[in-house]
């Protein structure tokens, strides 16, 4: 149920609201990886309740009219501790709603300062009631910076991803299917074109007879999507996303970073390599697809992470019905 759909079915009078319930928070649906992480995010809490998109600027209208002093939201996944998402988080803190932080984390481009204000960063994690963060880089940062200590959990999309897909390894065709998931603006950020990366990618294809696709992530259908996924032979991400899902599929990645949380997700939680932009080149990355492509990419302690999603979920329900 959507937002516009939830209020036009309630009364103005917020007697009548239903408080036990939570309002589950996200960017938008668009990107499968912040749709996935919000889907995920439900699965783990296990309560329904109704979706608010950051993205439609609802957010104002709901707390005004609909019982800003009891709203109980459940913010995450995705990347929203960034300075995007500013003025989100100042109507936040504004506001009397109650909030929960579960798998977000924070954007941190290596070539361009891209984090929230440490004031309002220090203060949505002091107001929340709960706050996991989805990798090392998030956590260590929150505690650098404000000597906060926070949970850390695996991105909650895998936990959606594993629950509905299954993966198995096959044996590497006579002619492999890459699929290269684009960042257009990320890498543009990195001071590069927006087809620097792809086009080392599609040379790698031609010298090896390697079939070439692509994806960014965009899409109405993230299902559809993640097929995708599953029919190459292995991946090639400057997405953090196309890293995740290449790992809660077992696929086998390498990872292209220009943003400190795809070296974070990697050396947290993957067998694979990651290569800095700023050392790409066709032979480095030729060198890993050959001699360092880890198959399969997670390490011993997957079904320990998912666990720890679960289990996350579950405190939070029980904080949510107590808050």
């Amino acid at each position: 149920m959507y937002l516009m759909k939830f209020l036009k079915k309630i009364p103005h009078s917020q007697e009548h609201l239903d408080f036990s319930l939570p309002i589950y928070v996200y960017a938008n649906r668009k990107n499968a990886g912040d749709f996935l992480s919000a889907r995920g995010v439900k699965t783990a809490v296990g309560i329904e309740g109704t979706d608010l998109l950051i993205e439609d600027n609802h957010l104002q209208v709901f707390l005004k009219h609909h019982g800003e002093k009891k709203a109980k939201m459940i913010i995450g996944g995705g990347g929203l501790l960034k300075d995007t998402f500013q003025p989100f988080w100042e109507m936040i803190l504004s506001s009397k709603a109650r909030y929960f932080i579960f798998g977000v984390g924070v954007c941190d481009i290596k070539t361009k300062g891209s984090l929230l204000p440490d004031e309002v960063f220090r203060n949505v994690i002091l107001k929340a009631k709960a706050v996991y963060v989805r990798d090392s880089w998030t956590s260590s940062l929150i505690e650098t910076k404000f000597g906060i200590k926070v949970h850390q959990i695996l991105c909650p999309s895998i936990l959606d991803i594993y629950s509905r897909f299954q993966c198995c390894q096959k044996r590497w065709p006579k002619q492999p299917r890459l699929l290269y998931v684009h960042h257009k603006k990320l890498i543009q950020l990195s001071n590069h074109s927006e087809y620097f990366v792809r086009d080392i990618v599609k040379n790698i294809c031609t010298m090896n007879k390697f079939i070439f696709l692509e994806v960014d992530n965009i899409c109405r259908n993230p299902d559809i999507l993640l097929q995708q996924y599953i029919h190459a032979d292995f991946i090639i991400s400057t997405r953090l996303h196309g890293c995740v899902f290449s790992y809660a599929l077992n696929k086998p990645f390498i990872a292209i970073s220009a943003d400190h949380k795809i070296d974070s997700f990697v050396h947290d939680y993957c067998n694979s390599s990651v290569l800095d932009i700023n050392k790409l080149s066709l032979d480095s990355l030729n060198d890993i697809i050959h001699f360092g492509l880890s198959i399969p990419p997670r390490k011993d302690d997957f079904s320990l992470h998912l666990d720890t999603i679960k289990r996350a979920g579950e405190t939070t329900q029980r904080l949510f019905r107590g808050a």
